[in-house]
């Protein structure tokens, strides 16, 4: 591979300065680089960045995704409008592909309202049908939907499932959703699906960011503990798991969802010792009386700041006004001086990082209602939350991120049509 010079960019608020990038790192980085033959790449005065790196993912659920039925209340607000939506994918399903089955994601029970195995049946009209609840983790599956050895509750639920629907046996490519994180400028994303395995590693190979796989069944990966309001916990059994993980020299990250869940994971954590690279993924209520016990903990916290955009105003609808003011903290957190990081949780959450960036400087709803103003942060804390503590400088890798605008126009209002070109170890994965 020949050497790349990024040409007239601008480096943490410096203008017209060149970057050389070689063997997949920066090799470089100063005004006036001779070009010795290298490619080059025209910056026109915009800002070059770290890559950003979504912390939390579901990439093989969002490449399923594309071929699901839409069943969010957008699409279906009520249960007569649910059964019309799952007849007629059904009724597609069978001119087409005979008996296969109907994946449909976006389910809210809550919105739409509950549904059971006897529902689909009448929908499908034997026709298998698997609905996804839209936190990615409860299935409701038909008779003819249930897979050979899976067993739901007696209506149907299926709770604490993969990602993807039980009983898929050709997982999706995930070259679109990789494309499309490419020209948010992502180039790492760390996947969170407790079932991942090496298979899962195997299947994720080509995509064009650097992957991390969280997981029980990885070689060495962080240990993926579900937290599931729908499980019966067992202090002990979750504090011998951390305790094993971490004596297997891996961290572990608990999926917490409530701030009963957070309250949990932190007395499992206590009793079983902290270790390098344990996490909180989502945190999505965090009671200010936590913030100390959480600072003390070392603990990083994984948050998707952009489900206040997508889903907050119905947040400010259903959940307790008590817990609003802690939805999602971002600003509180690093105040206490707790790591935060940001990530998607796609397919469940918007996919575009700079949304999330937007939200965490506003922390304003899809229709313009503020959620926690206390818990805003500045763009450059905003951008943090996906570039860490990297920097373009010589030595680092070249992931990197180049916007069309400097950051002091980008800041102003941090969007992904900013996003001029990204690179994975000095290679150009977008445009």
């Amino acid at each position: 591979m020949s050497d790349l010079l990024l040409h007239d960019v601008e480096v943490v608020g410096r203008p017209g300065l060149d970057v050389r990038v070689a063997d997949g790192r920066i090799a470089e980085v100063g005004p006036g680089l001779p070009r010795d033959g290298a490619d080059v790449l025209p910056g026109h005065g915009g800002a070059l960045l770290p890559g950003l790196h979504d912390h939390h993912v579901h990439l093989l659920a969002a490449a399923a995704r594309a071929g699901s039925v839409d069943v969010s209340p957008a699409h279906a607000p009520d249960l007569d409008a649910l059964a019309r939506l799952l007849a007629s994918a059904a009724r597609d399903a069978g001119a087409a592909r005979g008996t296969a089955a109907v994946r449909a994601v976006g389910y809210d029970d809550e919105a739409t309202g509950r549904i059971d195995a006897a529902f689909l049946d009448r929908a499908g009209a034997g026709t298998p049908i698997r609905v996804q609840h839209r936190g990615g983790h409860a299935w409701v599956l038909s008779s003819a939907g249930r897979p050979p050895g899976v067993t739901p509750d007696p209506d149907g639920w299926l709770h604490g499932a993969e990602a993807l629907p039980p009983g898929d046996s050709t997982p999706p490519a995930p070259g679109d959703v990789s494309r499309r994180l490419a020209a948010f400028g992502v180039t790492a994303v760390t996947d969170a699906s407790p079932g991942n395995d090496p298979t899962t590693a195997a299947l994720l190979a080509a995509v064009r960011q650097r992957v991390t796989l969280l997981g029980r069944a990885v070689p060495g990966a962080p240990d993926k503990i579900m937290l599931e309001e729908s499980a019966d916990w067992s202090l002990a059994d979750v504090t011998d798991r951390i305790a094993a993980a971490h004596a297997e020299g891996r961290p572990v990250a608990v999926h917490c969802v409530s701030g009963a869940a957070v309250v949990f994971a932190l007395t499992a954590l206590d009793a079983a010792g902290g270790h390098p690279g344990d996490r909180l993924e989502h945190a999505s209520v965090v009671d200010a009386d936590l913030l100390p016990r959480l600072a003390a903990s070392g603990l990083t916290v994984v948050t998707q700041p952009a489900f206040l955009h997508a889903r907050g105003d119905d947040y400010l609808a259903r959940v307790d006004a008590r817990d609003v003011p802690g939805l999602y903290r971002v600003g509180s957190l690093l105040a206490a001086g707790i790591p935060v990081r940001g990530s998607s949780d796609t397919p469940f959450g918007p996919d575009d990082p700079w949304l999330a960036m937007a939200t965490a400087v506003t922390r304003k709803t899809r229709d313009g209602a503020v959620i926690g103003p206390g818990e805003r942060v500045t763009p450059e804390q905003a951008l943090a939350l996906y570039t860490g503590e990297r920097a373009v400088r010589a030595g680092a890798p070249a992931d990197l991120c180049l916007l069309h605008v400097p950051w002091r126009v980008a800041r102003v209002a941090p969007a992904a049509d900013l996003v001029a070109a990204t690179l994975v170890a000095g290679r150009v994965v977008h445009p």
